[in-house]
């Protein structure tokens, strides 16, 4: 909890730029030694110019995200900014922003190939596309038997060239990373190898989860490339519910203001309906009782509340709407008053929602 933090910067989501840095060399140290090249994904933190410095340096260079605008922006403020890729599929209105902003991209779709070679014919570029296919955990991404064909139509296509395959595992369904389905993946390259002649340079999977694999010595031969977002800006994995111990947790804090702090029944008062479909607000009720309970500044228009963790000790977060967080801190620190400001770690999702609201202040701290 703090106290006396100016009002114009609340809420304030902060970034420490060094643990950024360590996370990324501890990354890139530890794929690097299994033969792995570690490409960031910072659409978390919208491929900030301060975010991608701290990134280079850790020493990763590439840039990857989902969003064609935070490419073209970093490209922008940084003319000289590293390698990016772009890990969703462009919208046929953003193909000639991608062609322009980014080295690689990721596709599923002959639509958009054929889109891509226009725009990169009109550009006078090649650009790098990655097929994806779907090992399992059925988000984007062909099945592998619709890859050669595919690959073989892209290579008929100017301005194009087929770098090698890709796929993403648990994102959607939270399938896990196996050896299994990565030698799929790795099968899957071999096969254009054989096929078509590709020298299939790239062969890229997704998902944090995926470095339980790395950790454990057991992703196989011929994976050459590894995309890591959760993992970079935050040290944990959603997908397979842990910390990773051996990458920093303190790269990020959320803080809102308590803007009203009074004594309550922990237990509505009224006709609650709670058998209407639809989603509706989430209601923790911790304890009987009088309870105290603090409102703070923050809602589901800034962030993912149900990804929000108080750093104070004994302090729940109950529930909120759209612009109220409630927050019991019966079992917390006494000297709280209204004005203070709470502290919350995030989760990714949290985390994502709050660098993209336009009612958060982000800062940057370290170098």
């Amino acid at each position: 909890m703090k106290k006396g933090v100016s009002m114009r910067t609340l809420p304030e989501l902060e970034i420490s730029l060094d643990a950024l840095a360590d996370n990324a060399r501890r990354l890139k140290e530890r794929c690097n030694a299994a033969g792995i090249e570690v490409v960031p994904v910072l659409k978390s933190l919208r491929s900030a110019s301060e975010v991608v410095r701290a990134c280079a340096r850790g020493g990763l260079v590439h840039v990857a995200d989902s969003r064609v605008e935070n490419l073209v922006r970093l490209k922008a403020d940084n003319p000289d900014a590293s390698r990016c890729m772009l890990i969703r599929s462009p919208m046929i209105g953003q193909v000639e922003a991608a062609v322009e902003a980014c080295d690689c991209i990721l596709v599923s779709e002959r639509h958009i190939l054929v889109s891509l070679s226009d725009a990169a014919r009109a550009a006078h570029r090649t650009i790098n596309v990655v097929p994806m296919i779907d090992v399992g955990d059925r988000r984007e991404g062909m099945s592998p038997d619709q890859l050669v064909a595919f690959a073989r139509y892209a290579m008929m296509l100017s301005g194009l060239h087929v770098a090698g395959v890709a796929t993403n595992l648990g994102c959607f369904a939270r399938v896990q990373a196996t050896p299994r389905n990565h030698q799929l993946l790795v099968r899957s390259a071999q096969t254009l190898r054989d096929q078509l002649g590709l020298a299939c340079e790239t062969v890229s999977t997704g998902g944090t989860l995926t470095l339980a694999l790395v950790e454990h010595g057991a992703m196989p031969a011929g994976i050459t490339q590894v995309r890591i977002g959760e993992a970079l800006v935050l040290g944990t994995s959603t997908a397979d519910g842990r910390f990773i111990p051996w990458l920093r947790q303190d790269t990020a804090i959320l803080r809102a203001e308590i803007i009203e702090l009074q004594d309550k029944q922990a237990e509505p008062e009224g006709l609650v309906r709670s058998d209407i479909a639809g989603p509706g607000p989430r209601l923790r009720v911790s304890s009987k009782g009088l309870r105290r309970r603090a409102v703070v500044a923050l809602g589901k228009m800034d962030t993912d509340i149900d990804g929000l963790t108080p750093v104070m000790d004994g302090a729940v977060v109950l529930g909120g709407s759209s612009d109220h967080l409630i927050v019991d801190i019966s079992d917390g620190e006494s000297n709280v008053a209204t004005g203070d400001v709470l502290e919350f770690r995030l989760s990714y999702a949290a985390l994502a929602r709050a660098a993209a609201s336009p009612y958060v202040h982000c800062i940057y701290t370290g170098a």
